[in-house]
């Protein structure tokens, strides 16, 4: 494969990110239909795999469709080399440990009767 293909593939796994974190569900979900294709047909780069697979879970995260357990941990060995994607990871993880506390607080906040208070 080409370096400017990748290139070019790499900005549309940034451009999917940037609308992710802006909220922008129908864009990012366009995005995500034309990158599976691009990652089907034609991506051998495994760090650019890691790297899309990584926005990916940041993207079923946002859509609160997590589907358990997803393992981040396979990504593991394409992160020794790589900073940005070692970044990533780590970032995610972390927002995923906070996203099941979220998620656990809530279950919990529904079980309690209207008339219990959250502190006693």
């Amino acid at each position: 494969m080409n370096a400017g293909r990748n290139s070019e593939i790499g900005k549309k796994v940034a451009q999917l990110y940037r609308c992710i974190v802006k909220r922008h569900v129908q864009q990012a979900a366009i995005l995500i239909e034309e990158l599976d294709v691009c990652f089907k047909e034609l991506l051998h780069d495994d760090k650019m795999v890691a790297y899309y697979n990584l926005v990916c879970f940041r993207y079923q995260m946002m859509l609160e469709q997590l589907q358990e357990p997803y393992k981040l941990e396979a990504l593991v060995d394409h992160l020794q080399s790589d900073f940005l994607l070692n970044y990533y990871y780590y970032f995610f993880s972390g927002q995923y440990a906070f996203y099941k506390v979220r998620n656990k607080l809530t279950e919990t906040d529904r079980k309690r009767s209207p008339g219990e208070g959250r502190y006693e």
